[in-house]
């Protein structure tokens, strides 16, 4: 889901296929991306904020994942903020998207190329009844709700979880809403638990494609302000 109103294949090439596994109650991840720079030499970060009651385990389990899909490191913030009051719709019991997003884009450190915010509470934007997220890609941050996605099964809700990151830091580097099927792409919005369950864990060739672009870019501009500093 974009902000401004912009909401939320197995068709994939071998350059991003991804293996969950999953043992002695941890998840190991791995990323047959050859083309890709270890995170870890890169400048820049990306910034986690765990609201208090969302699942730490499972967004400490994310770090590693989205480090290897995006390519820049990725830092949890310390701070544990709480679902904003004001946020909140009594009539519906559920938390305003675009608040928490503001709420939780007060705590983004300077440094911090892009901020994915994880909640407990149940998102609603404008009319419709939920969303699974939000992102702004002028605020360069999104949030991401874990209200409907927990699941007994640890690898399952580590899926969902990791979809929608995917999904919301894509729109923060400039990607809409793909017009492929949400089978084949991780770009299209799920429209519940069930789509979010059937779609892929990357972006279809298109997507990646304008994901590596703004990447690209964003890698071009650092190297240019750390010149201009010297």
């Amino acid at each position: 889901m974009k902000a401004n109103c912009r909401q939320y294949n197995w068709f994939l090439a071998a350059a991003v296929m991804l293996a969950f596994v999953f043992a002695m109650g941890g998840v190991a991840v791995a990323q047959q991306q050859p083309s890709r720079q270890a995170a870890s030499a890169q400048p820049g970060k990306f910034c986690f904020l765990i609201f208090a009651g969302a699942d730490e385990e499972i967004v400490r389990q994310l770090a590693p994942a989205i480090e290897s899909e995006f390519g820049f490191a990725v830092e949890i913030l310390e701070k544990r903020p709480k679902m904003p009051a004001s946020a909140y719709d009594k009539k519906r019991k559920q938390y305003s998207a675009a608040r928490v997003l503001e709420e939780a884009m007060s705590h983004r450190p300077a440094e911090c190329l892009r901020l994915l915010a994880f909640v407990p509470g149940d998102l609603f934007l404008g009319r419709q009844p939920f969303t699974f997220g939000l992102a702004d890609t002028d605020w360069r941050g999104a949030v991401v709700s874990f209200a409907r996605i927990g699941s007994g099964e640890r690898q399952r809700f580590f899926l969902r979880a990791f979809k929608l990151s995917m999904h919301e830091l894509g729109h923060t580097f400039g990607l809409g809403h793909c017009a492929l099927p949400h089978t084949e792409c991780i770009m299209p919005p799920p429209r519940g638990i069930s789509e979010l369950d059937a779609a892929p864990n990357f972006f279809c060739r298109s997507c990646r494609k304008k994901l590596d672009d703004a990447i690209r870019q964003l890698r071009v501009e650092l190297a240019d302000t750390a010149s201009a500093a010297k």
